[in-house]
């Protein structure tokens, strides 16, 4: 009658010569715990640095009532950078992308967060 073996919910692939299992499984398979955890780490700490050194190009200057130019030239970019990343990263959460930019996703992290560091130490007046 009925057969709840494993072989028989498994298909033939005929061009790869391989069981395939059903077409409900993800593209790429799932993620692990703890792949999940690194990218919620590396969110919020991109997250944050992003957002302390766009406040800090409007705030630190406002001691002296006015807002250095240069402060908010580089606040704009810092968001011009920014926004790729953002959309690729939805991209890749929406499954849309090979799992191959998750390493270009961390490394345009990686990058926006040393672009914020120099940022800060260059607002702070720590290097100068």
């Amino acid at each position: 009658m009925y057969s709840n073996s494993y072989n028989d919910t498994m298909s033939k692939d005929p061009l790869m010569n391989q069981q395939s299992t059903d077409m409900n499984r993800p593209l790429f398979g799932e993620e692990s715990q703890r792949m999940k955890l690194t990218y919620i780490v590396v969110a919020i700490i991109t997250t944050g640095m992003v957002v302390f050194t766009f406040a800090s190009a409007f705030i630190q200057h406002w001691t002296n009532d006015k807002i250095r130019g240069q402060n908010v030239f580089f606040a704009v970019v810092l968001l011009l950078v920014v926004a790729p990343l953002v959309v690729v990263a939805y991209w890749y959460r929406q499954g849309t992308l090979d799992p191959k930019f998750r390493a270009y996703i961390f490394y345009n992290c990686f990058t926006t967060v040393l672009l914020c560091v120099s940022g800060n130490l260059y607002f702070h007046e720590i290097l100068n």
